[in-house]
């Protein structure tokens, strides 16, 4: 459980996350949710050989079919 507000967010809890097909809670989410995570909820994965990645903010983060 994190916030979006957290230094450690997009480098910790966000790849780790989607790296290992964890689920992730993000708490005081106002009415909008930030733009970095756009590709994650719409879910824009990118295939290279036998591994998917989803570009969040300029990074490549490995995507797990469980995340």
């Amino acid at each position: 459980m994190t916030t979006l507000n957290n230094p450690r967010f997009k480098d910790n809890f966000l790849k780790f996350s989607m790296e290992e097909g964890n689920c992730l809670i993000i708490e005081d989410i106002q009415n909008e949710v930030d733009p970095m995570l756009d590709p994650v909820l719409e879910k824009q994965v990118i295939k290279k050989g036998k591994s998917f990645f989803i570009d969040v903010g300029g990074t490549q983060i490995e995507y797990h079919k469980d995340f």
